[in-house]
């Protein structure tokens, strides 16, 4: 069980079956879907985030207010083609993001 909020936010993702995974690049977006001017964001990185946010990220949790997400079936941890990895994302990631 977590016991901060920075424990609850990095939770290990859950194990994957890749599988059956389709071969082939990943989706892209339309020509006109690209974006411009874009230029890397220096400061998105661990060392300022805990920098900006430690002290938060450091308290003390109540462990009723952030329960672990609720176990994915085994059935459904087939990464298959992307809506795949959408519906594992939901169920883990998003929920724990959510509640945090």
């Amino acid at each position: 069980m977590a016991t901060t909020l920075l424990e609850y936010l990095t939770q290990p993702n859950p194990l994957v079956n890749r599988d059956y995974a389709k071969t082939g690049s990943n989706t892209e977006l339309e020509k006109e879907g690209q974006f411009e001017g874009s230029r890397p964001w220096e400061d998105f990185n661990y060392e300022h985030v805990i920098a900006c946010f430690g002290d938060i990220l450091q308290l003390p949790l109540p462990p009723q207010r952030f329960p672990p997400p609720s176990a994915i079936s085994p059935d459904h941890l087939f990464i298959i083609d992307e809506s795949s990895v959408t519906n594992i994302l939901v169920k883990s990631n998003h929920t724990i993001v959510q509640c945090a």
